[in-house]
């Protein structure tokens, strides 16, 4: 139960440390008035990713080695039109 605990606690910090990234990009995306929708969508953005990403990769986790292949194509995938839509 420690070995959970400790891993989830460095989980929940590596996840918080994404948003050092996230936040100041917040300014670019949306205005003022607008930012915490933004935000919101983006939230939930993250939330469906997760929830999509393990009903994807459930079916394929009979084994340890089985599901990385197709889980990294349809990660390639999906993450496709943010790497050719995405303006910086």
């Amino acid at each position: 139960m420690i070995w959970i605990a400790i891993l989830f606690l460095a989980g929940q910090y590596f996840y918080q440390l994404a948003f050092i990234f996230y936040n100041p990009m917040i300014v670019d995306v949306a205005d003022e008035k607008h930012r915490s929708r933004a935000s919101g969508i983006g939230q939930f953005g993250n939330s469906l990713g997760q929830l999509v990403g393990l009903i994807i990769t459930l079916p394929l986790a009979s084994s340890a080695v089985k599901p990385l292949l197709p889980s990294v194509g349809i990660f390639f995938l999906l993450a496709l039109p943010m790497m050719i839509f995405f303006k910086e």
